[in-house]
This record gives C-alpha cells, structure tokens and sequence, in this order.
C-alpha cells in the first residue's frame, strides 16, 4: 500500500539491497524471469543501513518479483514505491 497517493500515479518500487552485488544480481534474476528489472541508487537519507543499491520493477510486479527473491532464500527486504510526483515512501508489500 502506498500511503499518501493514490495507487494510479505509483510508478515503480525499488528492492533494497545489501550489496551492490546482489542488486546486480537480483536484477538479472528478475530480467531471466520476464521482470521489468533495473538497479538504481536509492536517495541517500534512505539508506540508513545497507548499501543504497535497490531493484527497481514496476508497481504491477512489485509482489510477485518480491516473491521470486524470497524464494531463493534471500531477505527480509525493504521495498520503497516512487510516485509521479517523485516522492519516495517505504511501504509492505
């Protein structure tokens, strides 16, 4: 759930990572398996802990690309959803 927008102008949700390595490796995992997959840098008051390395997917494959990390044993991860006015909120998924 996003928080304060509504689901529509969700535009993406990024998958933090510890490493640098394992978003490259997350990404060509979700890519393997027809995501829509990128890494990106998270903004820097974000990344309190961690690396700030995420995988960015759509918000329509958000859940299930999630669910395909976990299933390789990896996690827990913290997802943060972009709306289109830019702004970048941590959210369950």
């Amino acid at each position: 759930m996003f928080y304060n927008t509504s689901y529509n102008s969700v535009t993406s949700c990024m998958i933090a990572c510890r490493s640098v390595t394992y978003a490259q490796k997350y990404s060509r995992l979700l890519r393997k398996q027809g995501f829509s997959a990128h890494m990106r840098r998270l903004p820097s008051h974000l990344t309190n802990v961690g690396c700030g390395h995420a995988v960015a997917v759509r918000y329509e494959q958000a859940r299930e690309a999630l669910s395909v990390l976990q299933s390789y044993g990896d996690g827990p991860f913290r997802v943060f959803c972009e709306g289109a006015d830019g702004a970048i909120e941590e959210t369950p998924l």
